[in-house]
């Protein structure tokens, strides 16, 4: 089978491309966010980069030591991510803004690695680059669209909005790990 293919086929590609199309708006929009406290911005862009990598060494432990394999633990995380992406996003102040930020981008970081782990597990080695570059194409594409789409909205709507206008993106994989449940709980 074609490695095109056979990637699009694959669930746990799809699951993946969509959390990350999901926190678009967040990635895009943190900084803005950040900038409306009394600090300057190139502190509040400190802060911001240091909770990041901060957040993704947190995530890389937590992803080694718990798993989130495609069970009630993932959706939870989902579920508990989208409700710290829309209180950053409605929220005002500095710290208020960074305490939301770390634990959304610890949880962002722990459910790309999970959907990472499972498409990399059901790949075979040659075809990897090529899944993965594939991957990274079609979310720049999308940032192509949503970037200034998250812009549009957030200056005729407001922060908030903008900062929520992906967070749609995240329901498919939320209804896809309860129909996985489902069907796992009726197969025992």
């Amino acid at each position: 089978m074609h490695i095109g293919a056979k990637t699009f086929k694959n669930i746990d590609w799809w699951m993946l491309l969509l959390v990350e199309t999901g926190s678009l708006s967040m990635y895009l929009l943190w900084q803005v966010r950040l900038s409306g406290a009394d600090t300057t911005q190139v502190w509040n862009q400190f802060a911001g980069l240091v909770v990041m990598n901060s957040a993704g060494y947190i995530a890389g432990k937590l992803s080694q030591k718990i798993s989130l394999a495609h069970s009630f633990r993932l959706l939870s995380v989902i579920i508990i991510n989208v409700v710290l992406c829309l209180a950053l996003a409605w929220t005002t102040g500095f710290w208020v803004g960074i305490i939301l930020y770390l634990p959304h981008v610890i949880l962002l970081g722990w459910i790309q690695n999970m959907y990472s782990g499972a498409l990399h597990m059901s790949i075979s080695d040659n075809e990897r680059a090529t899944v993965f570059s594939l991957q990274a194409a079609v979310v720049a594409c999308a940032a192509i669209i949503v970037g200034p789409a998250c812009g549009w909205l957030t200056d005729s709507y407001g922060l908030g909005v903008g900062m929520t206008s992906t967070l749609f993106f995240f329901l498919i994989p939320i209804i896809h790990e309860i129909m996985r449940a489902l069907r796992d709980k009726r197969k025992k």
